[in-house]
C-alpha cells in the first residue's frame, strides 16, 4: 500500500473504533472496501455524486446519506474525500457543505 490508502487507513484506526462509520463520495477507489471496511472493521457509507453536475458532493447527498446513517445508529466520524484513480479530477467539496462543526486552529 502506498499514498492515500495507507494514509486513510491509518486515519481510520486512529480516530475510529470497528463499526464505526465514514461517508465516502462515489466513485471512490475500490480497494477502500478490502483495506478500510475488512483490516479496520469501519462501514463505508457512499455518497453518490452523478456526472450530471460534475461529480460534485452535494448538500442534499451529504444530508441524505447523514441522516440514513443516523437513523441506522451509525456513529458517523466523517467524510473521507481523496484524489485516486477513481476521482481522476480530484473532486472536492466546499467546507461550507460539511455538516460538522468547523473546528478552528
Amino acid at each position: 500500500m502506498a499514498g492515500v490508502t495507507s494514509a486513510s487507513e491509518t486515519l481510520v484506526f486512529c480516530i475510529a473504533e470497528h463499526g464505526d462509520d465514514f461517508q465516502l463520495p462515489t466513485p471512490y477507489y475500490p480497494g477502500s472496501d478490502r483495506v478500510l471496511r475488512c483490516r479496520t472493521g469501519v462501514e463505508l457509507v457512499p455518497i453518490p455524486c452523478s456526472s450530471s453536475n460534475g461529480s460534485k458532493v452535494t448538500k442534499f447527498a451529504l444530508e441524505e446519506v447523514y441522516q440514513q446513517a443516523q437513523k441506522l445508529s451509525l456513529n458517523v466520524k466523517g467524510v473521507l474525500i481523496t484524489n485516486n484513480p477513481s476521482n481522476p479530477l480530484g473532486t472536492t467539496m466546499s467546507s461550507s457543505l460539511s455538516p460538522w462543526p468547523r473546528r478552528s486552529t
